[in-house]
């Protein structure tokens, strides 16, 4: 509706145009556009059953497993088809606004689109289809990899990363039921472990210590009587990560804590509680 008004000169301005009308509108004489960096991204989360809450699919737990589903993605189709080259390719979790606190991972932490090596890695693991429906089972051959996969239905571009990651997920044998819930219910939801997979995306505050102190442990919903009152979407605890998230708050050097930033975003993409898409 804001772009409607825009285009007919009833509002000023609009804010967060969607991607597919950028260039409509900057062949358009009467509108300035401008692009850019707030530091937002779009992730995948899995459920990594941490919480004691919820009922996320037990294949999920296993890394081997978080991994090869890194291994399907890729991230550089949905910057072109998706995101149409605006904004950059997803990579790590962007914790801050400003990006001179995103550290860059090196090649080997990188999970590189690689089906061959996701279908290899779950063979390995002993996720195989023993029935010849094209599903993998767990490794005692009960329970298929059928995932939930919620979509957001207040996204633009929600439909068009359901369409290609399932695809993916399909590719190396895992199924996905979709459903499509609005912010409220889809952070309900995801916040009580009730999911196994959803597409949301985050914009940080500028600095970096919120946004990464959303993902400790504490922030993992345990209480039955208050799902809601948590953060940590991605279900997912590491010890090692909530002692660097308190020092990072007790370090006031900018160099120290980017160094620590980096070890945290290293520890959180190797886990994969989260993949970064765009």
């Amino acid at each position: 509706m804001n772009l409607i008004l825009l285009e007919a000169g009833e509002i000023d301005a609009a804010h967060e145009v969607p991607r597919s009308a950028l260039e409509r509108l900057q062949g358009d004489a009467n509108i300035e556009t401008i692009s850019g960096e707030q530091g937002s991204f779009t992730e995948l989360a899995m459920n990594g059953g941490a919480g004691g809450l919820g009922d996320g699919h037990p294949a999920l737990q296993d890394l081997d497993v978080r991994h090869a589903i890194a291994h399907a993605i890729d991230r550089d189709v949905l910057f072109e088809r998706v995101a149409l080259g605006t904004g950059a390719v997803g990579t790590v979790m962007v914790p801050s606004a400003d990006p001179v606190w995103t550290p860059a991972l090196s090649d080997d932490e990188a999970f590189a689109f690689d089906p061959e090596r996701a279908n290899a890695m779950l063979d390995e693991a002993g996720y195989v289809d023993t029935d010849g429906d094209g599903i993998r089972e767990m490794p005692d051959g009960t329970n298929p990899l059928n995932f939930r996969y919620v979509e957001r239905s207040e996204s633009d571009v929600a439909p068009a990363i359901r369409e290609f990651v399932t695809q993916w997920l399909s590719d190396i044998g895992i199924a996905t039921e979709v459903s499509v819930m609005d912010d409220d219910q889809l952070y309900e939801a995801s916040i009580a472990g009730e999911y196994d997979l959803f597409v949301w995306a985050w914009t940080p505050f500028v600095d970096p210590d919120p946004q990464l102190s959303y993902f400790t442990c504490d922030q993992v919903s345990t209480d039955p009587e208050n799902p809601t009152d948590y953060y940590n979407d991605a279900s997912w605890c590491n010890e090692e990560y909530d002692a660097l998230v308190e020092e990072a708050k007790q370090t006031v050097d900018d160099d120290a804590r980017y160094e620590i930033y980096r070890q945290l975003e290293g520890i959180m993409f190797d886990e994969d509680g989260d993949v970064p898409l765009t």
